[in-house]
């Protein structure tokens, strides 16, 4: 026979036999569907048969149920599951807290939406605009100088934009910051901001202080709770707070040798006026932004418009521009700072309760050791003959979230304040509130100060200035408060049972 003869009948049986078996072969799992057969267990029976373990995994992650092993429900579970359902272990019931072999909380499907429902929240998706030749425009919504609320402000290489074809209807830019500010038209906007940027949503407080003040926040909220005069605030709560001025740590970021510090080392972080967990527990979910977090949007080249800024700046606002934000806040609203002294109190879980109770703060060195000691002794004989809740707690000026929590926890459910003057009086802005709430600053001879007693009468707290022996008037108070005195909030004298008894007497009428 020649070579390029044509094929016999048995070559083309041959030919047509090995086709077919190839073609079932190599589509076995789907052969064997196709006649009625489960493709994983025949394959697993003709290689048990023939020697060989069954290396098929099944759509749920796991080995026929003849080949499983320990390993198999260690890692995957002895579940049953139904092709195109979720795993059905029955995790939507949940598992509590620290039980099962993770110590986890397992929850499903069920239950998510009603334990988070979903929000309106902008996702990561909506952090880009593109508005080609229409730029944003800026809103003036408050303002008192110091102290403004603008909307999309355009923030682009060190400047801070406000984009408006009418000027006139903004406060020059030097009542509303120190800052690096320009007031441009729609039409430089389109050269100077481009087409496209980023969005910053929500609510972002901003202080252009170097020296971090602990009167920032109430003034910041004063001026914002004008925007809703309720007492149930339906106001977003402030997403960040930016402090371009202030490094987020006290030390440098590179050592001795011009190299970048090690992350893993512990460093101390500047101070803002505030205790780290302060706007966690007062405002909810606030972060705070750093001179190096600021930085890092300013370096970028590529504006980013805020959907609302509120800006402070005391040395805009000079001396009496507290008092004249705190008057905003207390002439929309006697309750305006309720919401937020209400967050720290469900913080601290303190239930409501009638008791009269008296936080004294102490630092040592302030008072005179003597007049502290009998300070101390005259609070406690009170407790006892009055049946009057007395809480002595150390001020701190570190981060220690302990003694913070503490000293928090005596002050949401007491009536009175007590502190030598300085910063640690003002935490009484949280105190609970009662027709006797009261705040007690112990001055040092010959001297005052209008500050918190601005922000007592804002609130309706009542406000005592005590000095030595006797309380301060209103006159007095105004009088004394440019007064220096290098020992002021050092060895201050004071008479215990006569300051015991203005308390007293306060609780009581």
């Amino acid at each position: 026979m020649r070579w390029l003869a044509p094929p016999t009948r048995r070559e083309i049986a041959i030919l047509l036999f090995c086709s077919t078996v190839f073609t079932l072969a190599y589509n076995f799992e789907y052969s064997l569907r196709f006649v009625g057969f489960d493709a994983s267990t025949t394959r697993g029976v003709i290689l048990s048969r023939l020697g060989y373990a069954p290396s098929v995994i099944l759509k749920d992650g796991r080995r026929p149920l003849g080949w499983r092993d320990q390993l198999d429900d260690t890692i995957i579970g002895n579940h049953d599951w139904n092709d195109g359902e979720v795993l059905d272990a029955k995790l939507d019931q949940g598992q509590s807290l620290g039980f099962g072999p993770h110590s986890a909380m397992w929850i499903g499907k069920k239950q998510l939406n009603q334990l988070w429902p979903p929000t309106n929240e902008p996702g990561v998706s909506s952090g880009f605009w593109r508005w080609n030749d229409q730029v944003p425009t800026t809103t003036l919504v408050k303002h008192v100088p110091g102290y403004t609320i603008l909307d999309q402000v355009i923030a682009l290489n060190d400047i801070l934009y406000i984009v408006t074809d009418d000027p006139e209807s903004f406060p020059s830019v030097n009542s509303i910051s120190t800052g690096e500010w320009e007031v441009i038209s729609s039409q430089t906007a389109r050269s100077v901001i481009g087409r496209y940027g980023g969005r910053i949503h929500g609510v972002s407080w901003m202080c252009n202080e170097p020296v971090p003040q602990n009167t920032t926040l109430v003034s910041l909220w004063s001026l914002y709770s004008t925007l809703q005069s309720s007492i149930v605030t339906s106001l977003p709560y402030p997403t960040r707070f930016i402090l371009p001025q202030i490094p987020a740590f006290t030390d440098v970021d590179l050592d001795e040798t011009g190299a970048r510090k090690d992350d893993s080392m512990p460093r101390s972080r500047s101070s803002t006026g505030f205790h780290p967990f302060l706007p966690k527990a007062a405002f909810l979910h606030m972060g705070v932004l750093y001179q190096e977090d600021w930085a890092d949007y300013m370096g970028m080249e590529v504006p980013y418009v805020i959907q609302r800024l509120v800006v402070a700046d005391y040395q805009v606002a000079g001396a009496d521009g507290l008092s004249a934000v705190l008057q905003q806040g207390a002439a929309t609203s006697p309750n305006w700072w309720e919401p937020i002294q209400r967050n720290m109190a469900e913080f601290f879980e303190e239930p409501e309760q009638e008791k009269t109770a008296v936080t004294y703060i102490h630092r040592p060195g302030a008072l005179r050791e003597e007049d502290h000691d009998a300070l101390v002794r005259a609070l406690n004989k009170m407790s006892k003959d009055r049946k009057v809740d007395v809480h002595f707690v150390e001020a701190i000026d570190s981060d220690n979230n302990a003694e913070w929590g503490e000293r928090m926890a005596a002050i949401v459910k007491s009536n009175v304040i007590l502190a030598v003057q300085g910063p640690d009086i003002l935490d009484g802005v949280f105190l609970k509130p009662s027709p006797t709430t009261t705040m007690v600053e112990l001055f040092s001879p010959n001297t005052a100060s209008r500050e918190h007693q601005s922000v007592a009468e804002s609130l309706g707290i009542n406000y005592i200035a005590w000095s030595n022996t006797r309380k301060l008037s209103s006159d007095e108070i105004t009088r004394l408060s440019n007064s220096q005195n290098d020992d002021q909030g050092r060895d201050v004298p004071v008479d215990s049972d006569a300051i015991v008894k203005a308390i007293w007497d306060t609780l009581t009428r």
